[in-house]
């Protein structure tokens, strides 16, 4: 069954980043302002094997909502099958396609941006998908594989034409990777060229990047990765200028504060252990930027409890008062 298009509600969208984007950074994203979340990259063919680690990656709180998980595999059935179970089990408000990751272990599963290489295979993933579930199916893509097959609009036009609710472009080849610029013209073309909503994500690290790219592409929504990392602000910043004409910067104080924050919930969520150990790089993160943050981050990577987390951030904020 094919699903009435998703509306985008709001302009900036959290982008899925392994280890980085679960429940409780997502909740974080949300309270500043985003207007979408996505969760990790998700195996097809894991959730088909029903893996209780997948599927906790899949959990959410309808507080996240609007929120899409994201699919990664390259067998049409298995995708399907995948797309079905979450359907079932989960409800969210979209089903995404991987069709970008550049990670090796991906690609050489002919996953990920692989697909960008065979796009007949591409086309028949998405169908499968799109026809298999009664929920809108959304596609993030790269560029092109390599500079020499880079034609996102050809890409954009075979998803939109399997039905594809909606589209978001990462403007560099696999061959980039993450380096060099993001071709934010890609993203215009595809805009121009296309009657779905396109999203466009690559090199938006501050609110004014966000302002730029819908300035200069006229895409419909703006996907933040690692500019959100550390600076869920980003969200509320983006915000700020279009309700009162001023820039809220977050200052050191609120910063520890907020590092705090996220602290509290991954422990609330995993145990403490636990919690502070997925949280180090986190904190690490929130410290960019800050005065004499060298020092700070030895100490918080040395910290083993809550308590010394909040006694790390105590000293550091009275020591630059």
């Amino acid at each position: 069954m094919i699903p009435t298009s998703f509306n985008l509600s709001g302009k900036l969208v959290l982008a899925p980043m392994a280890g980085f984007t679960d429940s409780v950074f997502r909740i974080i994203c949300k309270r500043f302002g985003a207007a979408m979340v996505f969760t990790d990259l998700i195996s097809a063919r894991a959730i088909t094997y029903k893996n209780k680690k997948t599927f906790e990656m899949m959990e959410f709180s309808e507080e996240e909502r609007p929120i899409g998980i994201q699919l990664c595999g390259s067998d049409p059935d298995v995708m399907a099958e995948a797309a079905i179970i979450v359907a079932e089990n989960f409800r969210p408000d979209v089903i995404d396609l991987n069709f970008g990751c550049p990670v090796k272990k991906v690609v050489n599963k002919n996953e990920g941006s692989a697909l960008l290489k065979d796009i007949s295979l591409m086309s028949k993933i998405t169908s499968r998908v799109v026809n298999a579930v009664d929920i809108p199916v959304s596609a993030k893509i790269r560029s092109g594989w390599d500079k020499e097959s880079e034609d996102p609009v050809s890409v954009v036009n075979m998803l939109q034409s399997c039905g594809v609710s909606f589209v978001t472009i990462h403007p560099r080849t696999r061959a980039q990777g993450y380096k060099g610029a993001a071709n934010w013209d890609w993203i215009r073309q595809v805009k121009e060229n296309t009657s779905i909503p396109v999203i466009g994500n690559g090199d938006v690290l501050k609110y004014q990047d966000a302002a730029r790219m819908f300035q200069q592409t006229g895409c419909d929504a703006v996907m933040i990765g690692r500019g959100a990392l550390g600076n869920p602000w980003i969200f509320k910043d983006m915000a700020a200028p279009q309700q009162d004409g001023s820039i809220e910067q977050s200052d050191v104080t609120e910063k520890c504060f907020a590092a705090m924050t996220h602290l509290k919930q991954s422990i609330e969520k995993y145990g403490e252990y636990s919690g502070i150990r997925r949280m180090r790089k986190h904190l690490i993160l929130y410290t960019h930027n800050l005065p004499k943050s060298r020092e700070l981050r030895k100490h918080l990577i040395e910290a083993k409890s809550m308590k010394d987390v909040d006694g790390v951030f105590r000293e550091y904020v009275k020591g630059i008062g």
